[in-house]
């Protein structure tokens, strides 16, 4: 049996039992989640435009009932009174932030003063935090208007406005902290002395979750000090990349934009971090940057000679591998390779499929015979619930 310090029982199980450390694991990151989404509940009016009088906005962000029609704007308000605390958390005296997710053009404003606004596709610009509210206060913070500008084309209710604030992250990222490191630990621990240090960390969490805090978190990660050298052992490999849909719920417009917007972004971010490497798919979209703004195409060549941006152009566009034919994928490996041989001064041997709905039985004969070694995918893994993160894929005919 193993000895640890500062033993103690309680309602979740015996510390020495497995099943305690997998209920502690549970509770964090139920608390974490809840925090995640503990915004109020907030009522808005419908001021002008299709859909019900009155919609529910929850924590995380969903308008209940939301309704879009063609061509017409939909002009939502609010009056936000709120506690002086959310899910225990304080928030007078903190400012009130919001992730805006948006297929389209919208504007927020805060007692009538501009707070946000995006003419072109807020989505596509990626999920930023803004500040809605300087500073909160219990009881009335004033009025929150919202108006989503809806085209002739489109009426997917693609709209969340997720409220937060730095209490709140805060909060959320120390539960969740103290959960991924712990369930990192019960990955790891497999010698009697690591296990007994795993359940000594364990300990170190309140049974009242409210009363869990950065000491308790210091604690915990003394206790699994031991585990630190085989944990140093594992490199993370963050991979960026920009998943850039050529054809979508946008206009062509858009897409121009899109690709300007990436391309400028990465290479600033690339100068500012020498470290920082890239991987980019779909030559079009390279050749688009070629004409459009040929400064920057220059200095993407020159990073890919030095290693730092990763080409992975072996197909035109991240298109569907199913509804397309044998003939059609060949000449889309063709048709890339060329392209980055002759543009890019390169061979890919990346083929990257992040969104691709299905996976055809015949692409690792087509793929391998263009130069591929590799092919990252998110979705459809054969895993399953395991969810592999690697695995070796066998083609129809035996590639």
């Amino acid at each position: 049996m193993l000895s640890f310090c500062h033993p103690r029982t309680s309602q979740h199980g015996d510390p020495m039992e497995p099943t305690f450390i997998s209920q502690t694991l549970q509770r964090l990151r139920q608390s974490a989640d809840v925090i995640a989404a503990a915004w109020p509940t907030t009522r808005w009016t419908k001021i002008s435009g299709p859909g019900p009088d009155f919609l529910d906005q929850d924590g995380s962000g969903n308008f209940k009932d939301l309704a879009f029609q063609p061509g017409r704007d939909l002009t939502l308000a609010t009056r936000l009174h709120l506690p002086a605390q959310v899910a225990g958390v304080p928030i007078s005296g903190d400012p009130l932030e919001a992730t805006i997710t948006s297929l389209y053009p919208a504007e927020l404003t805060w007692d009538e003063e501009p707070v946000f606004t995006d003419s072109g596709v807020p989505v596509a610009a990626g999920p930023a935090l803004i500040t809605v509210i300087p500073q909160l206060r219990e009881g009335n913070n004033g009025e929150l208007r919202i108006t989503v500008h809806i085209p002739d084309n489109q009426t997917t209710p693609w709209f969340t406005v997720y409220f937060t604030t730095p209490g709140l992250r805060a909060r959320f990222e120390l539960l969740d902290v103290a959960w991924a490191e712990l369930a990192w630990a019960q990955a790891l621990a497999a010698t009697g002395e690591e296990q007994a240090a795993l359940l000594r960390a364990v300990a170190q969490i309140p049974e009242n979750l409210a009363e869990f805090d950065q000491s308790s978190l210091a604690r915990m990660e003394s206790e699994l000090g031991l585990l630190a050298g085989k944990a140093a052992r594992y490199n993370v490999h963050l991979i960026g990349h920009s998943h850039i849909d050529m054809n979508w719920l946008w206009t062509w417009a858009d897409t121009n934009n899109v690709i300007s917007r990436d391309f400028k972004s990465v290479l600033a971010l690339m100068d500012d971090y020498p470290e920082l490497t890239f991987t980019h798919s779909q030559p079009a979209t390279y050749e688009n940057i070629r004409q459009q703004a040929p400064e920057l195409f220059t200095r993407v060549v020159e990073f890919i000679k030095q290693g730092r941006w990763e080409p992975a152009t072996l197909t035109w566009v991240e298109g569907d591998t199913n509804m397309a034919s044998g003939e059609a994928m060949a000449r889309q490996l063709l048709e890339s390779v060329r392209y980055s041989r002759l543009q890019l001064g390169a061979d890919p041997s990346s083929f990257l499929a992040p969104d691709t709905f299905g996976h055809a039985g015949n692409l690792p004969q087509l793929a391998v015979s263009a130069g591929a070694l590799r092919y990252y995918h998110h979705r459809c893994n054969p895993g399953q619930a395991d969810l592999w993160p690697a695995y070796w894929w066998e083609g129809q005919d035996g590639t």
